[in-house]
Order: C-alpha cells, then sequence, then structure tokens
C-alpha cells in the first residue's frame, strides 16, 4: 500500500490509481494515529497525503475504503480523471497493510520528517532516533489492536 520512502516521497497503492505523497505531510505518524483510533472507537477514519497537485484523501470503512482527491483540490487542479473510487479492503486489513509498510522499512520511515540543515550530523540522529522510536511505540500499540480484532 505504501512504498519505502525515498527523496521524501512515497508511493500508495489500493485499488487504481496509484499516486506518490509528498513528506509535506506527516504520512506514518498521521496515518499510525488515525487507524489506531478507528480500531479502539470501531468508527471510520479518513488518512490524507499531498501528492502536489492534490491531496488524497482516504475513509476506511468496516467493510471498504473510499479513496479520492479532495473536491477542493480536484476542481483547483482539473483532477476529474481521477474519480472517488471504492475499494473492497476492510478496516482491520487497511491497519494491517499499513502497519506492515511502515514496520517493514522502519529505518527508512525514520527519516520521513526533515532534519534541518544547521543541525549537526549527530543532532540529525538524534532526531531521527527520536522519531523512530515514537514510530515504534505506534506500531506496537496498532499491532495489540489488530491482534484483539482477530
Amino acid at each position: 500500500m505504501l512504498s519505502s520512502p525515498r527523496a521524501g516521497w512515497t508511493d500508495f497503492t489500493l485499488g487504481e490509481p496509484w499516486c506518490s505523497l509528498s513528506y509535506v505531510t506527516n504520512v506514518p505518524m498521521d496515518w499510525l494515529e488515525a487507524a489506531i483510533r478507528g480500531l479502539e472507537s470501531h468508527q471510520p477514519f479518513t488518512v490524507y497525503g499531498l501528492c502536489e497537485p492534490g491531496r488524497l484523501m482516504v475513509t476506511v470503512c468496516r467493510e471498504e475504503c473510499l479513496v479520492r482527491f479532495d473536491e477542493q483540490q480536484r476542481a483547483q487542479f482539473a483532477l476529474e480523471d481521477f474519480p472517488a473510487q471504492a475499494v473492497a479492503v476492510d478496516m482491520v486489513t487497511f491497519c494491517q497493510y499499513l502497519y506492515d509498510d511502515i514496520s517493514t522499512h522502519l529505518c527508512a520511515w525514520s527519516r520521513w520528517v526533515p532534519a534541518f540543515a544547521e543541525e549537526t550530523e549527530a543532532e540529525k540522529q538524534r532526531h531521527y532516533d527520536r522519531f523512530a522510536k515514537q514510530l515504534h511505540e505506534k506500531l506496537l500499540k496498532l499491532s495489540v489492536l489488530l491482534e484483539k480484532r482477530r
């Protein structure tokens, strides 16, 4: 569903079409937090990603996902080629895909958040290590919730 990030981009594929999401939004952390809230509450949730141009929105429901571009973005960027699409992926499966995609490439995802040029290499590494730890904690929480739902 999410490719290993490279150069500030990850490819998202769930049904058609696929798109590339930029680091302008915090895809791994925001998506993990939304998935955790959704599994805890048993309620649908929506995750977002910036495609530059356009904004991807995936609403994850119990039995399916609705993949679409933000309507305002659709009008602004004439994205009529990308209609909303219902994909037969249920909430638990979506969350499992998310868990697998981030945990498999945790090192790459830990560098998703930008470091700043004025930071020393040691400061950048601490920055990445801190983010990796936060991602790991969210992954553990998501894993526990997935086990409860099986």
